[in-house]
């Protein structure tokens, strides 16, 4: 089954703190804890998907391996990171490991959470085509997006320059409102964000005039992006807050660019291997020779040895896409045609003709009567 992102599990930003992360996280384990759902399968596998993700963000580099080539960063030889699965076990020390003892913590009597924080800006995803000779040496890009930026006139606050917001009046700027219920087993506190003013503790009496109260306009902005060699297909690079602005001075959101492989003309890629298909000529085949192909760092000469059969497949080592998590590259594999012409002179017809005389050129058991006896026998069983 594919992994969900591991922010989206934890449901926090990507420029998310690690007390922010470690918040989400102490919440949803409370939350789909097993003893508090004894039984449901679906939570375990929630309780589990939680710990995992807080595991990877919970360690700096873990965390950066993560954001720049997701979950292919994590896996098994990639720069000393072992892939892993995370069994009930593995949860439940990463939860003790957090300071969760005992029944008060896993029910959360009394708990109370934090004041939100503003809205932050949505992700911007951005496709980027790659040639693979782009993809083999890594390469650098100046990418024109149109996106949410901080709106000019008003700065973000959404609201005209030199007006002040006021206090919410429903929840007095704390931007919650709580409502307490009392049973046998305690107090429960239930805190939601406010209606009235959306969690921000303030509200506007005049708009910007440009944003509308929004606090951002819409731009046409250049972003760079550096493309480590050995990407491939569907592979993410994460631009921290460089996606759209988020409402009323809330954070930014990130970029995120998504790499395509553009077709090429002669190459296919197979891996971190690159196949190139070579006509050659029976004559080539037969007597063997030496071709010039090309490759991605430029033209290299390829020995065809005597022989050489149709399908054959010649490695350059070292010829390939470089590996993105570790040293060394890929190999080009050069699969070998044997081209037949359609149309031949008179002359080249009776060179053949006679050439198809001699006693190496037809294969093995390709002789008439040994054919039709093999045939006989085996009907004969």
């Amino acid at each position: 089954m594919e992994k969900r992102d591991y922010y989206e599990v934890l449901g926090v930003s990507r420029d998310a703190t690690e007390e922010e992360i470690k918040k989400a996280y102490r919440r949803l384990a409370m939350q789909y804890h097993p003893d508090r759902n004894p039984g449901d399968k679906e939570a375990e596998e929630k309780f589990k998907e939680v710990a995992e993700a807080y595991e990877v963000l919970r360690d700096p580099e873990k965390r950066r391996r993560y954001d720049l080539y997701g979950h292919e960063g994590l896996k098994a030889g990639a720069a000393g990171f072992g892939g892993f699965e995370f069994d009930l076990a593995d949860a439940l020390r990463i939860f003790m490991s957090e300071g969760f003892t005992g029944f008060a913590d896993l029910f959360g009597f009394g708990r109370e959470e934090g004041r939100p924080s503003k809205a932050r800006g949505s992700d911007l995803q951005i496709r980027l085509k790659l040639t693979l000779e782009e993809i083999a040496r890594g390469t650098r890009k100046t990418l024109k997006v149109r996106k949410y930026v901080v709106c000019p006139e008003c700065g973000g606050s959404g609201a005209p320059r030199g007006a002040r917001p006021r206090v919410c009046p429903v929840c007095h700027g704390s931007g919650q409102v709580r409502q307490v219920t009392r049973s046998l087993f305690g107090q429960f506190v239930n805190i939601s964000t406010c209606h009235h003013c959306g969690g921000e503790g303030q509200v506007l009496d005049e708009l910007c005039r440009r944003c509308g109260g929004d606090g951002r306009v819409q731009d046409e902005v250049l972003l760079e992006v550096e493309i480590p060699a050995g990407v491939a297909e569907g592979n993410y690079i994460t631009l921290r807050g460089q996606g759209n602005a988020g409402p009323r001075g809330g954070p930014a959101g990130d970029a995120v660019v998504v790499i395509e492989e553009a077709k090429h003309p002669i190459f296919t890629r197979s891996g971190d291997d690159v196949v190139l298909d070579l006509p050659i000529s029976f004559p080539q085949a037969a007597l063997g020779t030496e071709v010039e192909i090309p490759t991605l760092d430029g033209r290299a000469v390829l020995e065809i040895r005597p022989g050489t059969q149709p399908g054959k497949v010649l490695r350059l080592r070292g010829k390939g896409i470089p590996h993105l998590n570790g040293y060394g590259r890929g190999d080009l594999l050069v699969r070998i045609h044997v081209w037949v012409p359609t149309t031949l002179t008179h002359e080249e017809r009776q060179l053949l003709e006679k050439l198809a005389q001699g006693p190496n050129i037809k294969p093995p058991g390709a002789d008439k009567k040994n054919f039709f006896e093999k045939v006989k026998d085996a009907i004969r069983g």
